[in-house]
């Protein structure tokens, strides 16, 4: 597998597991009877109780990760299971008694208990002052999905990670969201169909490709943003690129300070985008758009799929069974200053709607994209002389003439 977290994963569930922390001692942190009444559903019998100590919280109560089984509800395994099939929960103590419960997710709510034809593992463990629930499993195509929660000042998921891959080849996904910043991030992999051997698919060139979720604004907000785009607040929730990177990619040139440039985007619709960016200097005059500062709006017409056979970027290549070729890419340069439009790579015909307005602080576009799009990225491109590409930032790694190197507004398929 060649991403980094389904590696990670991997080495949670295979690995010796770690020593306890200080604060786990023979003696069980609570009698059973507590546990019991804690978490035994009501009408049910139940048994199997454990214990693991966590240490304290910042209000000074003990927390224990407790669990056990139901015992009166006989649980039906699947595909070599089982896996967790009862209550598992954070518990905090104070005085001698539970005071608070905290459920914590468990494989059966997550995925019916069920890890597939090959069969699969999963774990819960206590990690560097986190809680950590992890499971993979699958049949020729794996899977993996991995929680972490911080426990103090109370249980709160901050990151969620969903992996799959091809056994017998190099294809791979991996969507890892920031939870308390609701920002998702996805890389997948597919092999190139030139060179590609069928006998032996791991030889094959791999076209890795990276983008971020573009957000989409509350439902609620929708219209009142499409009627005060000009001067309403920016919302929140808006995915945050700078010359640092923040929330994106830097496509080209060496990362900066994060106050160079601000790149922020978030969607209005389907193909509609509110855009602003804040420069601390823009620049015009160059002989070609390319060298004044500008946006760079990507859009296109293929479906994302890690699961192609591979992806023949070549036109005149050989097409493998179940492989690919790319559908178009559009690229549209919209210069800073006046939001004339130019039209770059793919050779567009219809140009998006685009309006535009600025304030002393930040330049902002209202984009709708043509009907035909189906994926999409924002670039803007920083020049400090008016004669090179100092810096290229945006919410994908984009390649030129590759329509699978965008990315999707949130709501829309994920690649699969």
């Amino acid at each position: 597998m060649a991403l980094t977290a389904i590696a990670a994963l991997l080495t949670v569930l295979l690995a010796t597991p770690a020593p306890a922390p200080a604060s786990v001692t023979a003696t069980p942190p609570l009698p059973e009877a507590a546990v019991l009444a804690a978490l035994c559903p009501a009408g049910e019998k139940c048994g199997g109780v454990t214990q693991q100590a966590l240490g304290k919280d910042a209000a000074g109560r003990t927390m224990v990760l407790a669990g056990l089984d139901v015992t009166s509800k006989p649980f039906e395994e699947t595909h070599n299971g089982p896996c967790f099939p009862a209550p598992q929960a954070v518990l905090r103590v104070a005085e001698g008694r539970v005071v608070q419960t905290d459920p914590v997710v468990t494989l059966h709510a997550e995925s019916e208990c069920s890890y597939g034809a090959s069969g699969g593992e999963e774990g819960l463990e206590f990690r560097d002052g986190r809680l950590i629930f992890s499971v993979m499993g699958g049949s020729a195509w794996g899977w993996s999905q991995s929680r972490t929660w911080t426990l103090s000042p109370a249980l709160t998921l901050v990151e969620s990670t969903n992996g799959a891959w091809w056994k017998l080849g190099p294809n791979t996904t991996e969507t890892t969201r920031d939870e308390r910043r609701g920002v998702t991030r996805v890389r997948w992999a597919v092999p190139s169909c030139e060179g590609y051997s069928a006998d032996d698919p791991m030889k094959s060139a791999l076209l890795e490709r990276a983008y971020t979720l573009i957000p989409r604004a509350a439902a609620g907000e929708v219209e009142a943003l499409r009627a005060g785009w000009r001067t309403a607040a920016f919302p929140a929730g808006a995915l945050d690129v700078t010359s640092a990177g923040g929330d994106g990619h830097v496509l080209h040139g060496k990362p900066t300070e994060a106050a160079d440039a601000r790149l922020r985007v978030i969607a209005l619709g389907d193909r509609e985008l509110l855009v602003e960016v804040a420069d601390d200097q823009i620049v015009s005059g160059g002989k070609s758009w390319i060298f004044d500062d500008h946006l760079e709006l990507w859009a296109g017409d293929s479906a994302l799929s890690y699961e192609s056979t591979c992806h023949a970027m070549n036109p005149k290549a050989p097409l493998p069974d179940q492989g690919v070729r790319p559908g178009h890419a559009w690229q549209w340069g919209v210069r800073l200053t006046d939001a004339a439009i130019s039209r770059g790579g793919g050779k567009p015909k219809v140009d998006p709607q685009i309006e535009r307005a600025a304030t002393p602080a930040a330049t902002r576009f209202r984009v709708v994209f043509p009907a035909e799009a189906k994926v999409f990225a924002v670039v803007y491109s920083d020049s400090d002389d008016a004669k090179t590409q100092e810096r290229q930032i945006g919410t994908a790694m984009v390649g030129l003439k590759d329509p699978f190197s965008l990315g999707l507004i949130e709501g829309a398929a994920s690649p699969r």
